[in-house]
């Protein structure tokens, strides 16, 4: 039997995860897996703009938020 291969580590909690389950933040590009990169909030921004989703990491949107 062969393992299979997870390509990316996640920069935030450090786990592996195949491309379906993450992916990069379009800010600073770093790795993140699903739960870290912010899917869910990328897709009701992008139906509510109708943009391309474009995913940012919790860093990002958080320095975003700052004033």
């Amino acid at each position: 039997m062969q393992r299979a291969i997870i390509p990316f580590i996640c920069a935030k909690c450090g786990g592996p995860f195949s491309p379906s389950e993450g992916g990069l933040c379009t800010v600073c590009h770093r790795p993140f897996c699903r739960r870290h990169l912010g899917v869910a909030q990328a897709v009701m921004r992008a139906a509510k703009k109708r943009e391309p989703v474009k995913p940012r990491c919790e860093e990002c949107r958080a320095k975003e938020r700052e004033p």
